[in-house]
């Protein structure tokens, strides 16, 4: 039988950063729409700040890079998926209740072969994956 040993290791993604244009308006999408946690909003020098998000329950944070970030990427915003998020509970009633909230959909829920998936619209059109397991 083969012995388990028990490892310190990485647990988790530490955070994700998405680009934006614009950091207030960020802000406000997704802790008013999404709603997630604002769980740090600092000065990191000139005109710039450091915005962590946390999505309810999760451990991973979402950081918005903005104007005056040197790891702004402009280029980026609005290109591809931004980040696939994970979704807990009824799929279909979470994605209801986001649209209910005004959250824009790029692709509608849809079961697929791997589970639940849709994907939403932030404020600077980044694409948001939800997903669900089978």
């Amino acid at each position: 039988m083969a012995e388990t040993t028990t490892r310190a290791g990485i647990s988790h993604v530490g955070f994700i950063s998405i680009h934006v244009n614009d950091l207030d308006r960020a802000i406000e999408f997704y802790v008013n729409q999404l709603g997630f946690a604002k769980t740090t909003d600092a000065q990191m020098g000139p005109g710039a700040r450091w915005v962590e998000l946390t999505p309810p329950g999760g451990k991973t944070r979402v950081t918005l890079i903005s104007r005056g970030n040197p790891a702004w990427m402009p280029e980026l915003i609005g290109k591809g998926i931004a980040a696939p998020f994970e979704v807990a509970g009824d799929f279909e009633k979470v994605c209801a209740d986001l649209e209910a909230r005004g959250v824009r959909f790029n692709k509608a829920p849809k079961q697929e072969f791997y589970g639940w998936w849709a994907e939403i619209l932030d404020a600077d059109d980044n694409i948001l994956g939800l997903h669900a397991g089978a």
